[in-house]
C-alpha cells in the first residue's frame, strides 16, 4: 500500500503544473529562507527567483487568471509575501534538506519538495496499516485484510493531491497517525521506550503544524489509561517541551501563542456568519471537505458512494477494535471538524477544507480495515476498494 500511495502521489506530483497550488510558493520559500539558514516571518518577501519561475511557467494562465502587471515580489501583495512562515519549522527543516541539491534553482527546488511530500504519502498509508494492526490486537498472523485501510486512503484523490504538492498537510498527519500507533503500542506492552516514541511522534506533529496539537491529546488519554506516571511524565513532557518553546518564538514575533492568528489578521480574511454552515452541509462541500479539493461535475455521486460504503465499515470496525483505538479515531475526527469547522467560520475557502480534514480521514480509513478483518465485511470492503480505484481513475481523467 505504501508503493501505491507512493505512485499515486507521484502522478499528480508529476502532472500539476508548478506552482499551481495558491500556497506552493510560500511553502517552498520557508525551505529555502531554512536552508540559508534563516527564519523567515509573514511580512517577508519570498525569493524572487520563486517568482520568475512562476512567470516562466505561465502559473497565472492555469489558475484562469491575468499575470500580474509587476512580478516584483515587493508589489505583489499577499502572493509577495512568505505568508506560511506562522507555521512550525519541521516540515520545512526536512524541506531544507530535500531541495539541497536543487542550489538555487527554484523549479528543481519545488520538485524536490514535492518529491518529499511523495514519501510522507507512503509512509502515512503503512502508518494507516499499522494502527489498525494495533487496534485489533497486535495478532502474530493477521489477514491481509487488515491493509484495507491503508489501500483505501492510497487511492483517495484527496490524499494523492495532498502528496503531490509541496505543503505540510501529508506530513501532519502522517506525526498524528505515528503518535496513534506508537500510543497504542505503549498502551499493549507499557514500555518506556514506547512511552518515549508516543512523546517523541507527539512533538514532532506540534511542530510540523497546528493541527497536530491533537497529538497531546492521544497522549494524554494513554497516560490516564496507564496510570504509570513516571513514563507519562516523560511522553508528555516532549509535545509540551515542543509547543512551549514554538508559542514562545511566535509571541516574540508576532504578539500572539498561535500562528494562524497572526496569518487571518495579516490577511484580513472576513469572518463568515455561523449560519452559513448550516447551509454548506451538501454533497459538493463534503465531497470537497473529503475527497478533492477541486470538485468536478458528477462528483456528488462519487462522493456519497464512498462514504457511504466507508462509514458503516468503520463504524463497525471501531465496535470491533479495542476501545481505546475507537476512542483515539473519535478524538482526531472531533478535533478535525472543529479545526474546519472555525477555519470555516474565519473565512477560509471551503476548497481547502480536504487538508484539514487528512488526519480524520486516515483515521477512520484504519478503522474501515478493521471492519475489514471480519470475515463478513470483506466483500464490502472489497467492493469499497474496488470503487474508490475506479473513482480516482475518474478524478485524474478530469483534472
Amino acid at each position: 500500500m505504501a508503493t501505491l500511495a507512493i505512485a499515486h502521489a507521484s502522478l499528480y506530483a508529476w502532472t500539476t503544473p508548478p506552482w499551481h497550488l495558491f500556497d506552493e510558493e510560500q511553502h517552498v520559500d520557508y525551505a529555502v529562507s531554512l536552508r540559508d539558514r534563516r527564519l523567515p516571518e509573514i511580512t517577508d518577501d519570498i525569493h524572487q527567483g520563486i517568482i520568475d519561475d512562476a512567470v516562466a511557467t505561465h502559473r497565472w494562465a492555469t489558475f484562469g487568471l491575468p499575470q500580474p502587471r509587476s512580478t516584483r515580489v515587493e508589489e505583489l501583495g499577499l502572493e509577495g509575501r512568505s505568508y506560511e512562515a506562522y507555521q512550525p519549522p519541521l516540515y520545512y527543516a526536512l524541506g531544507a534538506v530535500a531541495i539541497l541539491p536543487a542550489g538555487h534553482d527554484a523549479a528543481r527546488a519545488l520538485w524536490w519538495m514535492r518529491a518529499l511530500s511523495v514519501v510522507f504519502a507512503g509512509v502515512m498509508a503503512a502508518l494507516v496499516v499499522l494502527v489498525t494492526w494495533e487496534a485489533i490486537g497486535a495478532p502474530a498472523n493477521p489477514s491481509r485484510f487488515v491493509a484495507t485501510g491503508g489501500v483505501f486512503v492510497a487511492l483517495l484523490p484527496s490524499f494523492a493531491q495532498a502528496g503531490g504538492r509541496a505543503s505540510n498537510d501529508i506530513a501532519v498527519t502522517a506525526a498524528v497517525l505515528a503518535t496513534a500507533a506508537c500510543a497504542l503500542a505503549w498502551a499493549r506492552m507499557g514500555t518506556t521506550k514506547f512511552a518515549l516514541l508516543t512523546g517523541a511522534c507527539a512533538a514532532a506533529a506540534c511542530l510540523t503544524k497546528a493541527s497536530g496539537l491533537i497529538a497531546i491529546v492521544i497522549v494524554v488519554l494513554v497516560a490516564f489509561r496507564r496510570r504509570a506516571w513516571r513514563p507519562a511524565v516523560f511522553a508528555m513532557a516532549l509535545p509540551i517541551a515542543a509547543v512551549v518553546a514554538w508559542a514562545l518564538v511566535t509571541w516574540a514575533r508576532y504578539g500572539v501563542l498561535e500562528g494562524s492568528r497572526a496569518f487571518i489578521e495579516y490577511a484580513r480574511f472576513v469572518p463568515r456568519p455561523w449560519k452559513l454552515l448550516a447551509r454548506s452541509a451538501r454533497p459538493s462541500v463534503l465531497g470537497t471537505a473529503v475527497l478533492m479539493e477541486s470538485q468536478r461535475n458528477g462528483a456528488n455521486a462519487w462522493t456519497l458512494a464512498i462514504v457511504g460504503l466507508a462509514v458503516p465499515l468503520a463504524g463497525i470496525g471501531g465496535w470491533c477494535a479495542r476501545r481505546l483505538a475507537s476512542a483515539m479515531v473519535a478524538l482526531i475526527v472531533v478535533a478535525s471538524i472543529g479545526v474546519t469547522v472555525v477555519a470555516f467560520a474565519e473565512g477560509l475557502e471551503v476548497g481547502v477544507m480536504s487538508r484539514l480534514v487528512l488526519p480524520a480521514v486516515a483515521a477512520v480509513a484504519a478503522l474501515v480495515g478493521a471492519g475489514a478483518t471480519r470475515r463478513a465485511l470483506r466483500a464490502p470492503a472489497s467492493v469499497l476498494v474496488i470503487a474508490t480505484a475506479a473513482m480516482a481513475c475518474w478524478y485524474h481523467a478530469h483534472l
